[in-house]
């Protein structure tokens, strides 16, 4: 009898791992795994966080508050950022008094007021097919405020949820 359960156990862990590494593999076709580097999307997300995301970004689907992945040619650099959709195609952004205000909205998202509105001082409308991305940390993060809206074709990647 000891035998036998010896070998269920190790049967089914065996067949736990097997099913493991095969769900990694078939998942990696649907979905990536991204390390997030830096802390402007504090609270949410901070340095070492790991994130699942979708292979591709079906920016016809995006919708406010949507984390993503950007790919952002500025300044000769090349950024890769990771930021939440605060403004779709069509839509006024701008910051005024510490407020983000959208289609002259306040938008009362509980954040520290932003003390550096960069473009964002004067209304930005934003162009089709173009995003606004802000940085949950407004304070310390590098976004639209200083690189502009992005095009659509910059993001990469929706984040689908916080692995840890």
């Amino acid at each position: 009898m000891r035998n036998t359960t010896a070998i269920i156990r190790r049967s089914t862990v065996s067949s736990l791992l097997l099913f493991l590494c095969f769900f990694l593999w078939a998942s990696s076709f649907f979905v990536t795994y991204r390390r997030v580097v830096g802390d402007s999307m504090k609270p949410a997300f901070s340095t070492g966080s790991i994130l699942v995301c979708t292979k591709t970004a079906d920016v016809e689907k995006l919708r406010y508050g949507d984390c993503v992945v950007a790919h952002i040619p500025y300044s000769g650099e090349d950024l890769t950022v990771t930021k939440r959709i605060v403004g779709l195609p069509g839509d006024q952004i701008q910051v005024r008094d510490g407020l983000l205000y959208r289609n002259g909205k306040a938008l009362p998202d509980g954040l520290p007021l932003i003390e550096d509105a960069g473009i964002a001082e004067t209304p930005v409308l934003l162009a089709p097919g173009h995003y606004f991305l802000l940085g949950d940390n407004r304070n310390l993060s590098r976004d639209s405020r200083e690189y502009g809206p992005v095009p659509a074709c910059f993001i990469t990647n929706k984040i689908l949820f916080h692995l840890f």
